[in-house]
């Protein structure tokens, strides 16, 4: 009788400790910081760059080609998904845009998220403890490492190689065409992307040559970024352009209140932070 109830015991002891030996298996694995579907990142190097572009084709505000030095930071691999997007809304209450209008180009969780402005894009990169990449770090990453090249993936392009010219009829779930020479997706069609810098024409005229960024700076910009009003950078063109598509150097700028099917965004780190994975 007495060895059945030291049996017993015994066994319980030894339930337990499976029970707890798996709470703390699984615990060490967790992390702590906000996460989504596709939050890899990318380390791109420091180094110095040639941004902007002499050629023919390149508009005023693209011109002059110059050397820019950009310290070392993360990006994101993929740009920001509809999926990511809805669990920012649903953590947050951030305003919830138009569910139908975005499926009209974006239909899935896994597509890029589209509609969004300038303002939401900084909240959402605030909330996983990000920001946008500057113009600078935005064209240094796009260029994969290449040098001299006119697109992400060297001197010639077709449909196969991104998504631009109307050649899907929207946009695709992100990582569907073929990643550059740092091993990031979309960087050339899909989505224009929402840089952290303000919009400026002359700009590449009297641009610092290290870690340049428009319109102040990144702490300034990052903690007042609800007072601002003028200009932001758009980069990377997306997928219903249609003349001289996707050139790696291409720049516009839109008010930071604009939503627009083609606008979409990915966000970035510096070095000195430990991004999500």
């Amino acid at each position: 009788m007495l060895k059945q109830i030291l049996d017993s015991i015994f066994s319980f002891q030894f339930f337990v400790f499976l029970i707890l030996f798996g709470i703390c298996f699984v615990s060490v694995g967790e992390d702590p910081l906000p996460r989504s579907d596709a939050a890899d990142m990318v380390l791109i190097p420091a180094g110095a760059f040639e941004m902007g572009s002499n050629a023919r084709d390149a508009s005023d505000d693209e011109r002059p080609a110059h050397t820019v030095y950009v310290d070392a930071f993360y990006i994101d691999t993929y740009e920001v998904t509809v999926g990511e997007y809805k669990a920012f809304i649903h953590a947050t209450g951030h305003r919830t845009p138009d569910w139908r209008k975005i499926a009209e180009d974006s239909p899935t969780d896994k597509h890029p998220i589209v509609r969004v402005s300038w303002y939401d894009a900084m909240n959402y990169a605030q909330w996983v403890g990000k920001r946008l990449p500057t113009e600078s770090e935005w064209e240094k990453a796009a260029r994969g490492g290449l040098v001299g090249k006119k697109y992400t993936w060297g001197d010639t392009m077709d449909s196969s190689m991104g998504n631009y010219s109307r050649n899907a009829g929207g946009t695709t779930p992100v990582g569907s065409y073929p990643a550059n020479g740092y091993g990031l997706y979309d960087m050339a069609g899909n989505a224009w992307e929402w840089c952290l810098d303000g919009y400026d024409k002359d700009f590449y005229k009297y641009s610092l040559e290290q870690n340049p960024i428009s319109g102040g700076t990144i702490g300034g910009i990052t903690s007042n970024f609800k007072s601002i009003q003028t200009p932001r950078v758009l980069r990377g063109m997306a997928w219903s352009d249609t003349t001289d598509p996707v050139p790696v150097w291409r720049r516009t700028g839109d008010p930071p209140a604009r939503t627009s099917r083609m606008f979409g965004f990915r966000c970035a780190q510096p070095v000195t932070s430990v991004p999500s994975k």
